[in-house]
């Protein structure tokens, strides 16, 4: 049987419960036997400037998953020094899983705007998206329909927290981090 990979990219500062929960229900959607490859965004495409350092978000992201057995946290993107595109991530698994099923998930918000990333025909063509709901979001038809064209997608409504990570920072909301994250923003006094 195929294993399946599942690409999260997190441009998350700092990866909250929301991340865990998008992971536990995809999960539940693709079978246990899916594995999951967390990567914090480095040189971002659109330059989103972090708040907290590409260490502390890996740290953070290492204590977020840590108690997940089918996830691992990968800092391929963290160790580029060119931009970071969705494209070189996939084919950088798709060379560490040669014989694997790839997917990538995406919020719908952000799915909107899939079809100006770079590349992104290039993208279908070696893994399918995964389109998971976020509060406020509907998914543009058009898009929708794109994806089915182009791709096998999967599109889940998920229970997403309403919460974001920028509120986390903006308002030091804390409670939607894991007890290991809050303490280490906490310890570093970060935000």
């Amino acid at each position: 049987m195929e294993k399946k990979i599942v690409l999260f990219g997190l441009n998350a500062d700092p990866p909250h419960l929301g991340h865990l929960q998008v992971v536990y229900e995809v999960e539940k959607k693709l079978g246990p036997e899916t594995l999951f490859v967390v990567m914090p965004t480095g040189n971002h495409p659109l330059d989103k400037p972090q708040v907290a350092s590409n260490t502390h978000r890996l740290a953070m992201t290492q204590l977020l998953f840590m108690g997940s057995k089918r996830v691992v946290v990968d800092d391929f993107e963290l160790n580029k020094v060119t931009k970071s595109y969705t494209l070189d991530s996939l084919i950088h698994l798709k060379t560490k899983y040669p014989h694997s099923q790839l997917y990538f998930i995406i919020a719908t918000d952000v799915a909107n705007n899939f079809f100006s990333w770079h590349e992104p025909i290039k993208i279908l063509s070696i893994a399918d998206p995964i389109v998971v709901s976020r509060i406020g979001f509907e998914l543009n038809p058009d898009v929708k329909e794109e994806f089915y064209n182009k791709s096998h997608p999967l599109i889940l409504e998920t229970h997403s927290l309403p919460i974001s990570s920028s509120e986390i920072r903006q308002k030091r909301v804390l409670e939607h981090l894991s007890g290991e994250v809050k303490k280490y923003v906490e310890e570093h006094n970060l935000y």
